[in-house]
């Protein structure tokens, strides 16, 4: 192992690491590659610095200095748009592998390509890892390979070099990030109407349920607004499907009345 700004290439592991990529090569017949780096750090100024860095297997660099208090607030990060970087040159159905020193990235976007798609805003740097995954799915094969940073493995030297050189670049003025595919959103708004609307539904159950269990000699008591009083009867027929009824009170000398269901309780 070495510190961060110190390069060498350990050639036996490199070797080893060139024979298992064979072997990747033949069997998921590979077109593309390349290594991934990323790093946030303190410069000799003391101000905070950031990169991502890919190196393509055509020798071709991509990446580039970051904001490291907009899109780069973490090491995390910087490795996260390592991959998409190496990931957008690509075109569609491509079959590729990519060199990591980093499983964190790619851990959270296989758990974010399985959350549900209400629950991805809660995913830290979601617009990120939605654009990530949606250079993901554009290819046909991807092959993650794992590399322990700093121990002299070439492909991750590399990288790792070209990400420690853009530390020192500018910042690019405008870097542009897809709108993500997903929301996570709780309106707010007004239960007044749903109040009104509770209110009819339920006189509405009400009259069919009564509808359905009233029936002749029922006696039942009937409420006269006017008189804010209750009266009690007896129903002598069921009309109109169950939606009136006729009674006669026990008031003696009244004659029979119509109700509507609603009246009655």
């Amino acid at each position: 192992m070495r510190s961060a700004g110190v390069w060498a290439i350990h050639v036996e592991s490199s070797r080893q690491i060139l024979r298992e990529w064979n072997g990747l090569y033949v069997e998921h017949d590979i077109q593309y590659a390349a290594a991934t780096d990323g790093g946030r750090q303190v410069d000799d100024k003391g101000r905070h610095v950031a990169s991502s860095a890919g190196v393509l297997d055509n020798g071709c660099v991509v990446g580039g200095a970051l904001d490291p208090h907009k899109d780069a607030r973490s090491s995390y990060e910087t490795e996260l748009q390592a991959l998409i970087d190496v990931l957008e040159v690509w075109p569609d159905g491509s079959r590729v592998m990519i060199a990591v020193d980093a499983r964190s990235p790619v851990q959270a976007v296989v758990r974010f390509r399985e959350a549900h798609v209400n629950r991805r805003a809660e995913y830290f740097v979601d617009d990120k890892l939605d654009s990530l995954l949606r250079h993901l799915e554009r290819m046909q094969t991807v092959v993650f390979y794992w590399l322990k940073g700093h121990s002299g493995a070439a492909p991750n030297e590399c990288a790792d070099l070209h990400a420690t050189k853009f530390l020192s670049e500018d910042v690019p003025a405008v870097r542009t990030i897809p709108v993500r595919r997903h929301a996570s959103m709780t309106f707010a708004f007004d239960r007044k109407p749903f109040q009104w609307a509770a209110v009819r539904i339920g006189r509405h159950v009400r009259e069919i349920a009564r509808a359905k269990s009233v029936k002749v000699h029922d006696h039942i008591r009937v409420w006269w607004s006017d008189e804010r009083v209750w009266f009690r009867c007896e129903i002598t027929e069921v009309l109109e499907g169950g939606k009136r009824v006729e009674v006669e009170y026990v008031v003696k000398g009244w004659q029979r009345f119509v109700h509507r269901l609603s009246d009655i309780r």
